[in-house]
């Protein structure tokens, strides 16, 4: 299962702003109510963050939280992780033709 099904379930389940159909709306929010056309971010193409989410939601489950946080830190720095390896793969790195970054 994917992080963002995982995220998904994690919220249809604990999340207490989230309903499953309110006015017509499919994955409302009520933290959305006002943005975003009420609906949850993490269940649109953007799939953008939320901070309630990240502080009250996510924490019951530590796996995902800890993967989470990976996924986010390698967003934020611009690198991948080869997943045969275990090793970071750097863009930048790669476009000057100097392989793998180990870091």
């Amino acid at each position: 299962m994917s992080i963002q099904s995982e995220i998904r379930k994690l919220i249809i389940y604990e999340c207490p702003n989230h309903q499953n159909i309110l006015h017509g709306i499919k994955n409302y929010c009520w933290m959305k109510e006002r943005s975003n056309k009420g609906i949850c971010s993490y269940f649109t193409q953007e799939f953008s963050r939320c901070r309630y989410f990240e502080t009250s939601v996510l924490p019951l489950d530590e796996s995902l939280q800890e993967s989470y946080s990976d996924e986010l830190r390698k967003e934020q720095d611009g690198r991948t992780v080869d997943q045969r390896t275990g090793s970071y793969e750097d863009p930048q790195f790669e476009k000057a033709g100097l392989g793998q970054s180990t870091t």
